[in-house]
């Protein structure tokens, strides 16, 4: 752990002391930057979405310590006990279930021995019925309407001919999470987050995120609610999010 990022945020649960990390799913790679920024001096990163990847490539353009790399984190292009730290936020439910077991033994193959998991996904909690990502998908036809009155790109841009695109958000329990694990990590901390506020400001924040004015005040104000919700433990009954942090087992 460090005292850089507060208890609620996954890179807390990032050690001082990492010399390299990976993250599996690193989208526009600001997880590598908040490594860099605790020290680790090698860096390897993935993920599905080319834009993504190119918008990382970009702020670690001339390092010659950060690997990036385009495809699905079900397979990994990287060697075996290359990381002291593999972090996966917000990505899992992103993959197909039948893909899952093989991230998890990818993930346990790159990892040292001991090495540390920093994990998040959505909960299966009260309100995981909330999740906009879901309702799109359940309102198709809305979604089409309000989006082309917005404007502004998508999140289906960058997913386009890969080995999947967008799949409906499973909300996770600790139940599944373990049976998926614990063959290969031995979880150390859980930490349910966040409520009912979390996918409102999501919903809320939309016709920000969609046309990519982060600088707004009403988005910028929709974040610190949503920051301040993901800091409180609600349990898991009632929980939208689910850290995990794990240690990598020896497989016999």
């Amino acid at each position: 752990m460090n005292q850089t990022f507060p208890n609620w945020h996954p890179m807390h649960f990032v050690p001082s002391t990492s010399e390299a990390v990976i993250d599996v799913g690193c989208n526009v790679g600001d997880a590598l930057v908040a490594a860099r920024s605790l020290g680790a001096k090698r860096l390897y990163g993935i993920d599905i979405n080319q834009h993504a990847v190119d918008a990382a490539r970009k702020k670690f353009a001339g390092d010659p310590d950060c690997t990036l790399a385009h495809g699905s984190i079900d397979k990994l292009p990287f060697e075996a006990d290359i990381a002291d730290v593999a972090i996966c936020t917000e990505v899992m439910e992103h993959v197909p279930s039948e893909l899952r077991p093989n991230v998890v033994r990818e993930i346990h193959r790159v990892l040292r021995d001991d090495g540390t998991l920093v994990f998040t996904v959505p909960a299966a909690g009260m309100f995981a019925a909330l999740d906009p990502a879901n309702l799109r998908l359940r309102f198709q036809g809305l979604f089409a309407v309000v989006s082309s009155r917005i404007g502004g790109p998508g999140r289906d841009r960058g997913f386009e001919g890969q080995k999947h695109g967008i799949v409906w958000h499973h909300h996770f329990s600790l139940e599944e999470l373990r049976a998926l694990f614990e063959p290969y990590f031995e979880i150390t901390t859980v930490r349910w987050r966040a409520a009912v506020l979390a996918p409102v400001c999501d919903i809320l924040s939309f016709p920000f995120s969609r046309r990519s004015r982060y600088d707004h005040p009403v988005y910028r104000t929709l974040a610190k609610i949503n920051q301040w919700e993901y800091s409180k433990d609600f349990g898991e009954s009632y929980a939208y999010n689910v850290l995990l942090v794990a240690k990598k087992r020896p497989l016999p």
